[in-house]
């Protein structure tokens, strides 16, 4: 009764909010498999030992703000390039180097590019406006600025676009 919008507006606007809501938690939720199962597939094939439980792990972390997937991925690396050089065997400073390597070339671009458009296309709102709703939500609420920022700033954008619409009419 209080936000001076009509009714139809304000349903639009709640609607959009719990559409972009879901978008999110999904958006996080399917990234976070995924990473899961590509971290695993790769620990598999590079022959660290028991790839399926760190896969479990990374899957879990992967769906936590600051934490994520590289709390495991990047100690890994770092364990075989400290083994690689004091045994001098070539071959871990090498599988090191692969896995630095696979961790920016595909587990994080699956969350920084992957994961807005997942987000955006469920939630009707552009990519980069979820991109900067996630960046901008973390840097100002913290964790709690994953969700909160890409809500934001789809509830800004339906606003902007409802507003267009009242103005051309």
């Amino acid at each position: 009764e209080l936000i001076p919008l009509k009714k139809k507006q304000t349903d639009h606007i709640m609607n959009h909010a719990k559409d972009t809501l879901f978008a999110v938690m999904y958006g996080q939720i399917i990234i976070s498999i995924v990473q899961g199962i590509l971290a695993t597939i790769i620990f598999v094939i590079f022959g660290i030992p028991h790839a399926l439980f760190w896969g479990a792990v990374m899957t879990i972390f992967a769906v936590l703000p600051f934490i994520g997937i590289g709390s495991v991925w990047i100690p890994t690396a770092i364990y075989i390039l400290i083994q690689g050089i004091a045994q001098e065997q070539n071959i871990l400073i090498v599988k090191a180097i692969a896995l630095f390597i696979l961790y920016l070339m595909i587990i994080l671009p699956l969350e920084f590019i992957l994961k807005p458009r997942i987000i955006g296309d469920k939630a009707k709102v552009p990519s980069l406006i979820v991109f900067l709703g996630v960046i901008g939500g973390l840097s100002f609420f913290g964790a709690l600025g994953m969700i909160l920022g890409p809500l934001i700033l789809s509830i800004l954008v339906i606003m902007i676009r409802m507003y267009l619409e009242e103005s051309y009419l």
